[in-house]
């Protein structure tokens, strides 16, 4: 969907747009990492708290990897990449060479200390933010747990919704909450309560901003279909 808009309001191309909403989700997904190593002294000990540590190193330093290839050696790595996607039918691989022009186009923003820097920044304050509302939400039903709690829960949440799941992640959320408040002792009806509430407190509010998005991107659409219709009849005449 964010292909879709970007490439109607903007006239992005499709490879260009999915770079920037891989560079996006990959921001996020380090920033998430890096909070985990950073609260993990402050978790009690568990033997799937060591297990994320290693597999999150590993995605880690993958990812970091991948990024620093494209930066380094451009479109290369992007190619190769793409080459395999030549062998379907309509497709060649003179368009696959310009696809991976294109997606390299979205992933600038890692090859520029000064837009990266103030991503990875805001990136990490959105998330601390979110944290903040997690944690308020924790002394609401009695759950005097630390920040750290709260950073676990959002990371948790959010490492889990990279996985596919049913609309809204429901049933993946919750697990992941029970999970996280699990090795600081909260369990049972409050924290599944909690857990309930959260998802709620995340969803229910972009539901609603999508609704009025999607109705505002509609209008927008009309009044262009409009202004075209209008522009053809006046040439005509």
């Amino acid at each position: 969907i964010r292909v879709l808009v970007l490439r109607q309001r903007a006239g992005t191309p499709k490879f260009e747009a999915l770079g920037t909403v891989v560079a996006e989700r990959a921001t996020d997904v380090l920033v998430l990492l890096a909070l985990l190593f950073a609260i993990a002294p402050a978790v009690p000990t568990t033997t799937w708290m060591t297990k994320a540590l290693v597999v999150g190193s590993l995605l880690f330093f993958a990812t970091g990897a991948a990024f620093v290839a494209f930066a380094v050696y451009g479109e290369r790595p992007a190619r190769l990449l793409l080459r395999p996607l030549a062998m379907l039918p309509r497709l060649s691989v003179e368009r696959m060479n310009v696809a991976a022009t294109n997606l390299i186009r979205g992933l600038t923003v890692f090859r520029r200390p000064a837009a990266a820097l103030p991503m990875f920044a805001l990136t990490l304050g959105s998330w601390l933010l979110i944290a903040l509302a997690s944690w308020i939400c924790m002394w609401g039903f009695g759950l005097r747990l630390g920040f750290a709690a709260a950073i676990l829960v959002v990371v948790a949440t959010n490492l889990a919704m990279i996985l596919p799941s049913g609309p809204a992640g429901v049933g993946v959320f919750e697990a992941a909450t029970l999970v996280a408040l699990h090795p600081f002792g909260a369990r049972g009806a409050s924290a599944l309560s909690y857990a309930l509430v959260l998802h709620a407190v995340n969803v229910v509010p972009l539901i609603v901003a999508g609704y009025f998005a999607l109705h505002g991107e509609a209008l927008l659409r009309r009044r262009r279909a409009r202004v075209r219709d209008e522009t053809g009849m006046q040439t005509v005449s």
